[in-house]
């Protein structure tokens, strides 16, 4: 049976999964899906987000969001977490795959969901990158922003 590994990403073709997932399927050592939860995108008082799945067997599944939004920034990232969160689940739903032997993710939202999905069994291991908050390089506990 091939290893199964989830990819969860803000855009398709990011660099460094394309060309794992190639490397991967080329010499059939695994089934990857790509999961994309993209970042918000605000285009002329709209808010775009186009979330989709691409499973191991190349279907492809959309979950996309466009609507009108005129408040300012501060208002849309809560729309952003809570329609990637309801992609997420919406689209992990579609794909036939229930378990993933291995979860990659960036950025911060899409490493939550890895660890979320790492807790509740989904996966059974996850690597994911926060690059948030980052620790000081002398011996204190400040963090830099």
């Amino acid at each position: 049976m091939k290893m199964s590994v989830l990819c969860i990403t803000d855009f398709l073709d990011n660099p460094p999964f394309n060309y794992l997932s190639k490397y991967l399927q080329e010499n059939h050592l695994a089934e990857v899906t790509i999961l994309v939860l993209p970042n918000i995108r605000q285009m002329k008082q709209r808010i775009v987000i186009d979330a989709s799945v691409l499973a191991g067997n190349g279907a492809r599944y959309y979950c996309p969001l466009n609507i009108p939004f005129s408040l300012p920034l501060f208002f849309q990232y809560p729309i952003q977490y809570a329609w990637n969160t309801f992609a997420c689940i919406h689209l992990l739903r579609k794909i036939s795959r229930r378990r993933f032997d291995i979860c990659i993710a960036v950025p911060t939202f899409n490493a939550a969901v890895a660890y979320f999905l790492r807790r509740t069994g989904r996966c059974n291991f996850s690597v994911y990158m926060n690059g948030d908050v980052l620790p000081n390089a002398s011996p204190t506990q400040d963090m830099h922003y």
